[in-house]
Formats: structure tokens, sequence, C-alpha cells
């Protein structure tokens, strides 16, 4: 994706003014530019290695010092009376420059109908198909990123929604995506780094513990199927609740064999009271629910090692043929904010993660042979292991374009010996005006 940066600046320099282009029935302004620049500094009582695989998100802050988490230049606007489209681009230190998405939307198909292509994120639950600079919060939420991906689930693919001619609003969405872009790692995309990892070392395990197998989708079931329906309704004058279900179903990277199934639940209320100005007293509360089931698929010693040893060892808590087995994880996350006051705002997040299943752990044995699959307590992973985190929030816009916020968070991992207590404080700034933001 990065090779389309050049494309991209190159047509976003050719498209003519508004009063050279063609008469049509297009708006007199056709793009939209911004660009957002995000920076925290901070410090954790966790070593930079083990705060790595704490802040599992692409963009969060993972070191004692300063972070640079990203500047994300956006472009949208209408293509002709039929299209609109979107390109994201980003470039952070963890990941040099991307594209975080691109894609074209219909704008006048019948019967409440929409479409969507393109490279996009998938749309599954709150945070997913949001941008970092949209979150009340400086880091992603845990579950999001250990069972979405560290920069969030997306891919090239299609989706359709449909929105019901109703008075209380409802859009059922489905769509497809091809399964192994890096950021899928519940899926082919499985085994990859999240960004945090030093320079030329490999985040070589996926679900479980276990090495990626890669193999080609053929079918239509290799493929990341996605669907998500919204209703919203008012309460009363004051507030307003959003529901959500998301689900996703695709092959995983334990082999062709490995099936893996997402699913979520969310609630978001947001109550204005309409008495104070710039936020005050508005209050905004979200919850969310994300799970994950994956069946292993068998392995024989052959697809570990690459040979066919005769005498194979079969000792206490060793395998030589590891499959049909599920892994279960989920995740818990609840904030509040509140407007205290004109442009600020405090906030509180609680989060829990746990799972079942045992992982793998793969290890040389002797000269022989090579390896050896053996079972790891779930709580011995740091992929895996049950995790707890509190986050108080304080924050503070100067005015809409910039942002201050002062986090703190207490981690209880269940790989680590201690609680993990972590301060950011990170700066936001935009300049011009972004598309945009969903409920």
């Amino acid at each position: 994706m990065k090779t389309l940066l050049p494309s991209l600046l190159a047509i976003a320099a050719t498209v003519p003014a508004a009063e050279t282009a063609p008469k049509s029935t297009l708006p007199v302004r056709l793009i939209d530019m911004s660009l957002v620049v995000m920076t925290t500094a901070g410090g954790s009582s966790a070593k930079n290695a083990e705060l790595a695989e704490l802040q599992l998100g692409g963009h969060d802050p993972a070191r004692t010092g300063f972070t640079f988490q990203g500047a994300e230049l956006s472009l949208s606007g209408a293509v002709d009376p039929y299209f609109t489209a979107e390109a994201h681009i980003t470039a952070s230190e963890a990941h040099g420059v991307e594209l975080e998405e691109g894609f074209a939307t219909t704008t006048g198909l019948p019967g409440g109908l929409e479409a969507k292509a393109g490279y996009y994120l998938t749309e599954f639950g709150i945070t997913n198909a949001s941008h970092a600079h949209s979150w009340s919060w400086l880091d992603r939420p845990m579950a999001a990123a250990r069972l979405l991906g560290g920069e969030g689930m997306r891919g090239t693919g299609a989706r359709l929604d449909w929105v019901a001619p109703t008075s209380q609003y409802l859009r059922v969405g489905l769509g497809v995506q091809n399964p192994d872009d890096a950021t899928m790692t519940s899926f082919l995309g499985g085994g990859h780094d999240h960004g945090h990892e030093e320079e030329g070392e490999e985040h070589a395990h996926g679900l479980g513990g276990l090495e990626s197998v890669e193999y080609e989708p053929r079918k239509a079931r290799d493929f990341l199927w996605s669907t998500r329906a919204v209703t919203a309704f008012e309460v009363s004058s004051d507030a307003t609740t959003q529901v959500g279900v998301s689900g996703a179903f695709g092959p995983n990277a334990t082999g062709p064999e490995g099936r893996t199934a997402l699913y979520g639940a969310d609630v978001t209320v947001r109550v204005r009271t309409g008495s104070g100005s710039e936020g005050a007293g508005d209050l905004k509360a979200a919850f969310e629910y994300i799970g994950r089931t994956a069946v292993i698929a068998p392995r024989s010693w052959e697809e570990w090692d690459g040979t066919s040893p005769t005498d194979a060892p079969v000792g206490n808590g060793t395998m030589l043929e590891a499959g049909d087995e599920s892994l279960r994880d989920q995740g818990l996350s609840a904030e509040v904010t509140y407007g205290v006051a004109p442009r600020w705002h405090i906030g509180l997040r609680a989060e829990w993660m746990g799972g079942q299943g045992d992982n793998w752990h793969v290890h040389e044995l002797s000269e022989e042979i090579a390896e050896e699959i053996e079972r790891e307590d779930l709580d011995e992973s740091p992929d895996r292991s049950t995790r707890t985190r509190i986050s108080p929030l304080i924050a503070f816009q100067p005015s809409e374009f910039s942002k201050l916020r002062l986090q703190y968070a207490y981690d209880r991992a269940g790989h680590l010996d201690e609680p993990v207590h972590s301060v950011w404080l990170g700066l936001e700034v935009l300049l011009g005006a972004h598309p945009a933001h969903g409920f």
C-alpha cells in the first residue's frame, strides 16, 4: 500500500479547481483535505519491552519518553453524481507511510442501498472503523487491539448497506474482504507484528502461539465475511441511544481447516443537556463486548519440522499433532466522559480480557528432532493473558482544531508479576476540515 502514496498525491494535485471544472450537479468544492498530527509524552513503571506487550494498538504510546503517534492526511469529496471517495494516508514512527483507507461509495442507489468498494476498515463494533484521533482516550481499547488487530482490521473488498424505510433508524450491512491483510491478526494476517517490535525482529507467532501457515483463499468461505446491524432511538429529547451487533467469519492462519468467528455487541448513549456551552454538561457512555472463537487446524509433525522422524517423542505435554481444538477469547470495555466545564472533559474507562484454551509452544528439542510442541498456560502468553485495565482521563480542547489529554492507566496482566502504572500526555492538532465522525 505504501507505493500508492505518490499516485494518490499526484491525483490530488491534478484535480481541477471548482471554477474550471465541467458544469454538472457536483458540489462547488470537490475535495476536502485535512492533516491530523498526534504526539504523546509520558512514562511507565514497565520496561519498554513489557510496555510494547501491553500497548497493543499500532499507534499507542508504548515507550517512556516521546511517541509520535502519527500524522494522517485525509482527502474526501464528490467524484461525480454517482460516487464519493475517501483516502486516508498515515505516517508514524512504527509503520512509516502507509495507506490506511482508500475507497469509493455510491450516492444514488435506490431502496435505501449504499455500496462501498476499495481498501477500508471493517465495520465491526464501535472502535474498529474509527480513526485514532476520534477516540476519547490516547490508546486503542485492548479488546479491539488484541482481537481485531493493533491498527484495526481492514482489507480490500466490497460492502453493501441497507437503511430500512422506518421512523426508527436501522442500518444493516454485509461485506466481503481479502482475509490476508497484515492487520487481520485473527484471520490470515495472524502472526504479523503490531508495530512495536525492535527493528529486524519479527513477531512470528499467531493464534495460540502457533506459527502462521500461508495459503491462498480459493473458495467463497476462504474470504472474510462481516456483518453489522445498528439501530438508534431517542430515549428523551436530550438522550439518544445507539445499539449495534457485529460478526466476522473467515479462515485463520493455523492451516486450511482453521476457522475464526468474531462476534460483538455495543451500546452508546449520548446525553446533551443544552444548558452548557462547548460540551459542558454533555455525557457520553459506551459499552462494548468482543468475543473470538478460533478453531485450530490439525498439523502433522511434517508440517512443523519439514522432516519425518520415525520415532518422534511423545512425552508429558508434548504434542506431535495439534488441532481440532478451539481457543476462546473475549473482552469488555466501558467508558464514560462528562463535560465538567466549557472545553473540559473528564472520563473513566474500565476494561477486562480473558479466555479459555491453552496456547502452544514450539521450541528446539535436539539435533535429531529440531522442534517440540507442548502446551503453554494461557496466562504465560502476552497475546492471550487475562488482563484488567482502568484509565481515568482529563481532556482540554482550546478549540475544535486542538486537543490536550492527560491519561493514567493501571494495568494488571496475567503474564506479569506486578501491576503496571503509566501516565501519558497527548497533543493533537488538526489542519483543515476532517470528514464527520460517526455517532
